[in-house]
């Protein structure tokens, strides 16, 4: 780490992030792994450093944005991964712990109802698509849009 009066910075490979522990997991494919980790919700970058400057302020949003999606398109892989491999019940973990942080997440709502179909269960093929297809309404409906 090396820090003056303007910045500080940290030589890369020194801090573990969630993001690099779920980079590692994804090279061993392992999707139980994976939807234990996203279990673990981590803390938002930077979350006590807000309100500091406008374009810092900016430039963390989008950055929090970023490594946000990119947890989610390596869980999506690995989730794949597992089910082209006949492994559903990690895929089906992975998928539904990423529509619980997001119900409306089109991606994991298809690949949770892929894993389910997988498995033989059209119930919870159902059940996906009825949660998904009310989160959707509810995210779109002007009434609730303008209650917010």
């Amino acid at each position: 780490m090396s820090a003056t009066r303007t910045e500080v910075r940290l030589e890369p490979g020194r801090v573990a992030t969630d993001l690099d522990r779920l980079r590692a997991l994804a090279e061993g494919s392992d999707a139980a792994a994976i939807a234990a980790a996203l279990g673990e919700q981590p803390g938002e970058l930077l979350s006590d450093l807000d309100d500091i400057d406008a374009g810092f302020d900016d430039w963390l949003a989008s950055e929090r944005v970023r490594r946000r999606e990119q947890r989610r398109q390596i869980a999506i892989a690995v989730a794949r991964r597992a089910l082209a491999q006949r492994r559903a019940e990690p895929a089906c973990a992975v998928a539904e712990r990423l529509l619980a942080a997001e119900p409306c997440d089109e991606a994991a709502a298809r690949l949770a109802m892929e894993a389910w179909a997988s498995l033989g269960d059209r119930d919870g093929v159902r059940r996906v698509h009825a949660r998904h297809a009310e989160a959707v309404r509810v995210g779109f409906d002007p009434e609730v849009i303008g209650h917010a």
